[in-house]
């Protein structure tokens, strides 16, 4: 039954609300971006502590909400951003994707611990600070706070492009994007530019979750995952453009207060709801993709060079390394030595992490190879948790088993690299995380998948037991070195053969590839599927660990 065949005015007010933050958010992403190459992921929880903050000043210690704006709105977040600049990004302007990505994933896991340190078990309603009164328009009543919510998000936008577009400031800023060495020879303060544009991403994320929590509520994880919305516009925008970025965002807003209001209620409908956001960020991102032209090709020689470099390796001239017999002889050693001296608990311990070893080579894989990052190997890994405590739940022998959740994971690696394939950069970073996310919220919150309950009941699971003959901690845990030895071979022997050899062309020179005859495309799609397959085989030694496997983990 359609919940709302009704006046659609009141779902529009809420949509257009809920669009102008979205809106705002995303601008504080792009400026972020134009200037020093990185997608902000802490951005949403930027917001989310910032709300919290204000809580605290505002409601726990009653600053009144006139000192409290100003301060946790605008004073605070610009200092933490300068900090952040100074401290962290300013060391990563050479680096790679890879780099500045992990460092924004940093700060989003040390805010979300700082929230739960602070706040975690109180109960928290972030006020409005606009007036509590309702406002009668034709065909509907709005109140106070929804209309200084759009005015001040618009007012921001309008200073945000203001900003980049009429003063010296964004003058500067744009002379940084463009050439950053010819803008530093006529005189531009690059550093300075850095440090101003974090400021103000950080000034703009904080504004957008003091608006957001009254609306929709003090959960941390609700408003840390303002940033997927956000992102939605920032792809729509392709991440340069401003007014595509804010249509983008207030779409997006009135998209899901459509959905909502005239769906069918119902999990089904909780479900789609939550794909909707993944969806539309993914199909954004292809299509931007292909029309920028970021497609077919690596980040050149120096960014693959410097990349590698992050992750401890190099590139061309120095094979990949060899798994050395001796020290698989002296990892064997220590494991006994654990045991003897230690107790199963540690050794617990060392073949869970090898467990997860596993898994983080599948990402070292794809990443080597190809000079790009994938953001999708946690839900490979899930996959094949899940495939394979099913099967063994329907009586199928733990290897075999293990082998059709290795061969399900492998399965969606394909599915995730049909699109992406031609895919590079930032948007290949995107594009996998919608594939995630897209995942996580179709398969992971399906009773028929996860067991038990899904959507609105409790997180479900599956019993995984160890296999026959590997009860025992010690004997789990040399199963999983075997294993881990075994995929370590298997990743050396890809980047050791042509495919890898041609992908490693490729990323260093792309004209030069293409001159030889080498396409890349098959190539990617041979190292998503071995790498998703060890993912998947990660995934479920790493539930056979603990004997069971849940959505949560």
């Amino acid at each position: 039954m359609l919940v709302a065949l009704q006046n659609p005015l009141p779902f529009l007010v809420a949509g257009l609300v809920n669009g102008a933050i979205y809106a705002l958010a995303a601008l504080g992403l792009v400026f972020a971006y134009r200037v020093s190459g990185t997608i902000n992921f802490a951005h949403g929880a930027l917001g989310m502590f910032a709300a919290f903050v204000y809580w605290q000043f505002n409601v726990e210690w009653g600053l009144p909400a006139l000192l409290a704006v100003p301060l946790v709105g605008f004073v605070l977040p610009a200092l933490f951003g300068v900090a952040c600049e100074r401290v962290v990004f300013s060391r990563l302007v050479n680096s790679t994707i890879f780099a500045r990505t992990s460092a924004t994933v940093a700060l989003l896991l040390v805010l979300l611990g700082l929230a739960d340190h602070f706040w975690g078990g109180q109960f928290i309603a972030v006020p409005s600070f606009f007036p509590k009164r309702l406002v009668s328009l034709p065909g509907v009543v709005v109140s106070a706070q929804q209309i200084g919510v759009i005015a001040v998000s618009a007012a921001m936008v309008v200073a945000l492009v203001a900003i980049l577009k009429y003063t010296r400031l964004g003058l500067e800023v744009r002379a940084v994007v463009d050439r950053r060495d010819l803008a530093e020879l006529r005189g531009v303060a690059a550093q300075r530019i850095d440090t101003t544009a974090w400021a103000i991403s950080f000034v703009v994320a904080a504004l957008s979750g003091i608006l957001l929590a009254p609306l929709t509520g003090s959960d941390s994880t609700k408003l840390t995952l303002v940033v997927v919305y956000s992102l939605v516009a920032v792809a729509i925008g392709g991440m340069h453009s401003l007014p595509r970025t804010v249509a983008g965002g207030v779409a997006i807003g009135l998209l899901d207060s459509l959905f909502l209001g005239y769906m069918p209620q119902g999990t089904a409908t909780a479900s789609a709801r939550g794909v909707l956001p993944f969806a539309l960020m993914l199909i954004a991102v292809l299509v931007q993709a292909r029309r920028l032209g970021l497609t077919n090709g690596g980040e050149g020689r120096q960014g693959i060079r410097s990349l590698l470099s992050d992750l401890g390796m190099r590139l061309g001239e120095v094979r990949p390394r060899e798994v050395k017999p001796l020290g698989i002889a002296v990892a064997l050693l220590l494991l006994f030595v654990v045991k003897l001296v230690f107790g199963d608990f540690w050794l617990f311990l060392i073949g869970t992490g090898i467990a997860y070893g596993i898994i983080f080579l599948s990402f070292q894989l794809f990443t080597s190879a190809t000079g790009l990052v994938s953001l999708a190997q946690g839900a490979f890994a899930g996959t094949g948790a899940f495939a394979t405590a099913i099967l063994v739940g329907r009586g199928f022998p733990w290897g075999i088993a293990v082998l059709g959740g290795v061969m399900v994971a492998a399965a969606l690696g394909v599915v995730v690299a049909l699109p992406t394939a031609r895919v590079r950069g930032i948007f290949m970073v995107l594009a996998t995380l919608a594939f995630a996310q897209l995942i996580q919220t179709t398969a992971f919150t399906n009773s028929a998948v996860i067991g038990g309950r899904a959507l609105g009941g409790s997180n479900g699971g599956r019993p995984l037991p160890r296999p026959a003959g590997f009860d025992g901690t010690l004997q789990f845990t040399l199963l999983c070195f075997a294993v881990f030895v075994g995929a370590a071979l298997v990743s050396v022997q890809v980047r050791r053969s042509s495919l890898g050899r041609a992908l490693r062309a490729d990323a260093s020179s792309r004209a030069g590839a293409m001159s030889i005859g080498i396409r890349p495309q098959l190539g990617r799609l041979a190292i998503f599927v071995v790498s998703a397959a060890i993912a998947g085989l990660g995934g479920a030694l790493l539930a056979a660990s603990s004997v069971f496997v849940f959505a949560s983990t």
